[in-house]
């Protein structure tokens, strides 16, 4: 179980440090984006960039969901937060 747990954080961990490149972007700063990439938030930038920062947040705590204890003593923020997550994905998409 925990082998499982510290795999999957840690895959998500590496995948938001990466992501966190996109915060650059609100500065003016383009490292690491490539230029396909570059025109898709120049053409939506509120909506994308919502996404692309967003997303590492949900990944460096999305694993812990995963953690019986912590999701029964937390049991009103398991229930509210999917319901949230849902309707920012459907704005998202809307958006798309």
């Amino acid at each position: 179980m925990w082998l499982g747990f510290v795999t999957t954080a840690l895959l998500a961990a590496l995948v938001a440090l990466y992501s966190f490149r996109f915060f650059g972007v609100l500065d003016g700063v383009w490292v690491g984006v490539d230029s396909g990439i570059r025109e898709v938030i120049t053409g939506d930038p509120v909506g994308v960039l919502t996404h692309m920062l967003v997303a590492p947040v949900a990944l460096l705590i999305g694993p812990f969901q995963f953690i019986p204890r912590l999701r029964e003593s937390h049991r009103a923020v398991h229930h509210e937060v999917p319901e949230a997550n849902v309707s920012w994905t459907e704005n998202a998409m809307m958006r798309a």
